[in-house]
């Protein structure tokens, strides 16, 4: 059939032989389930900046057309994956660090996502930053995430339902303040206690 299942199945690797059948069920399952965690971490990471920038939220709300543009620059503050495990395919050398042909290296997205020579003043929030989604939350290249543009309109429908549905946003009292559950690769909150008031206006939301 016409979908990606498909094509893994029928599919062939540059040196022409088929994914084994372990390969094949790893892809499946990673495209599968690969959006869940990540999107629910951007989607509670970008809540908690605005709770923490609350001009970005009040700037959001008279201008509802810059939600786009938080989208991306929430991704760039707080990719939900900060890096992956790659091997170097030949000899290479960086800021004078010499890497093997074969050596295993971590790229840090979260790293290269604020880098000042790309983004200028790279630890702010800039909802009209000259090039939004430059960063590399969903990788790059072949490794570039399948459903990136999936993602993208997930996170951009519901931080406009939630400007639109809801009051100011504060954090709910009683609770510590959000910490980060520990990895290497993911980040995401351990928890996000979050008081919600409905602002009372209409609830209609147009999608694009």
């Amino acid at each position: 059939g016409p979908d990606i299942l498909s094509d893994l199945v029928q599919g062939r690797l540059p040196d022409g032989r088929p994914l084994s059948e372990a390969e094949a069920m790893g892809l499946a399952e990673h495209i599968t389930v690969g959006g869940h965690e990540t999107v629910t971490s951007a989607l509670a990471a970008g809540l908690l900046l605005l709770i923490r920038h609350p001009a970005v939220e009040r700037e959001l709300r008279r201008e509802p057309g810059l939600v786009r543009n938080f989208v991306e620059e929430a991704l760039r503050l707080e990719s939900p994956s900060q890096g992956f495990f790659r091997f170097a395919l030949e000899d290479s050398e960086l800021h004078g660090v010499a890497i093997p042909k074969g050596s295993m290296v971590h790229l840090r997205f979260g790293a290269a996502n604020r880098d000042p020579e790309q983004f200028p003043d790279p630890d702010r929030l800039d909802l009209r930053r000259p090039n939004p989604g430059a960063h590399l939350a969903f990788g790059q290249g072949m490794h570039h995430c399948l459903g990136a543009p999936l993602a993208r309109q997930e996170l951009v429908l519901a931080f406009r339902a939630l400007l639109e549905r809801f009051e100011p946003f504060r954090l709910a009292p009683g609770h510590g303040p959000p910490r980060h559950v520990p990895g290497l690769s993911l980040r995401s909150l351990r928890e996000l206690h979050v008081e919600l008031v409905p602002s009372g206006r209409s609830h209609g939301i147009e999608i694009p």
